[in-house]
């Protein structure tokens, strides 16, 4: 399993790749990272790679998470485009969207970068470190 992620204050921009069988606990330990890194604020929009990963969390993991996302605070409007490589984890995303209903942050899932670029309205250049394909993006 392998979460990592990079803040860019100067873009308000998150990028994250998500890796290997991830469970719940590694996906609470990643929020906790983040909302705890220097120059990171709540309302910077972000990019989540999930190609590298088949694994998803069941309907309860689903839910602990979008509990954790509804109860931040109102102000913090802020997107997270959702990356996907298998149908799967396409759907699962979806429902977790369904989950986090009208939370000031709204997530997205989408099949290629290219949309989820085009949703936040940042092109290529703006990122760094999911410039390049994941190894594992074969799928």
């Amino acid at each position: 399993m392998s979460i990592t992620f990079h803040v860019h204050p100067e873009r308000r921009l998150v990028e994250t790749r998500i890796e290997g069988d991830v469970k719940l606990e590694d996906v609470l330990r990643y929020m906790h990272a983040l909302e705890s890194t220097p120059g990171y604020v709540p309302t910077f929009d972000a990019i989540v790679d999930v190609r590298g990963t088949d694994a998803t969390l069941d309907t309860n993991g689903l839910h602990a998470v979008a509990g954790r996302v509804r109860a931040r605070p109102a102000t913090a409007r802020s997107r997270r485009a959702v990356v996907t490589g298998t149908d799967v984890t396409y759907g699962v995303m979806r429902m977790f969207e369904v989950f986090v209903g009208d939370a000031p942050t709204e997530y997205r899932a989408f099949r290629s970068m290219d949309e989820a670029m085009d949703w936040l309205g940042i092109d290529r250049s703006a990122l760094r470190y999911l410039a390049e394909e994941p190894a594992s993006d074969e799928r």
